[in-house]
């Protein structure tokens, strides 16, 4: 029933906005990964309408939402033949690798996937290429606490680099400083993201 008064809503926006512009999906976060199921449901229903128009999908931190074969059915619509949809990661940031992937689990990414890392420098990947997939264990956490190091250090100097706009405040340079005792949790921060995108 929710598919169907979806269906609806969009047809409805469609025939309202016949000149409208073509347009991109994106999201943050959870919001990336609703960003992504949004466009999967257009696909299962057959919205080719709304698929034409799409410019393209971007989604920045996303987490694994289905299985290979959702990726391979998506991939279809959203990747040929022109990439449609780009899944942008930062670093270290853990929740692009939820959930955890093993044998047993059979959520994967699909889509082109921008890795940045914390030079932000760009590189397109596979998702299995990734510098550690499921991110969970001691093997990195020294590595990880290093990088917040240089994260903080570098939080100080971004506005002097890219300009004020970029400066971050006392509270991101706060998360920062508990990502000390915390290294996990500061990748996560949109302003990565965001410089990240500008920069590129």
């Amino acid at each position: 029933m929710a598919s169907e008064s979806q269906e609806n809503y969009i047809n409805g926006v469609l025939e309202d906005e016949e000149d409208a512009d073509d347009g991109h999906v994106t999201g943050h976060s959870l919001g990336g990964a609703l960003a992504s199921l949004f466009t999967s449901v257009l696909v299962f229903h057959g919205e080719m309408n709304v698929m034409e128009r799409l410019l393209g999908v971007y989604t920045f931190a996303q987490q694994r939402i289905g299985d290979c074969q959702l990726g391979r059915y998506v991939e279809a619509h959203l990747i040929n033949p022109v990439p449609k949809y780009f899944r942008v990661v930062y670093c270290n940031d853990f929740l692009p690798r939820l959930p955890y992937d093993e044998r047993n689990c059979f959520y994967k990414h699909f889509g082109v996937c921008l890795y940045y890392d914390s030079l932000y420098i760009e590189q397109k990947m596979e998702e299995e290429e990734g510098p550690n997939r499921n991110y969970f264990g001691m093997r990195h956490l020294m590595a990880e606490i290093l990088n917040v190091a240089w994260e903080l250090m570098r939080s100080m100097t971004l506005g002097y680099i890219y300009g004020p706009d970029y400066a971050e405040g006392w509270f991101s340079i706060l998360a920062r400083i508990a990502g000390l005792v915390f290294p996990r949790m500061t990748a996560h921060s949109l302003t990565d993201y965001i410089i990240q995108v500008s920069s590129s």
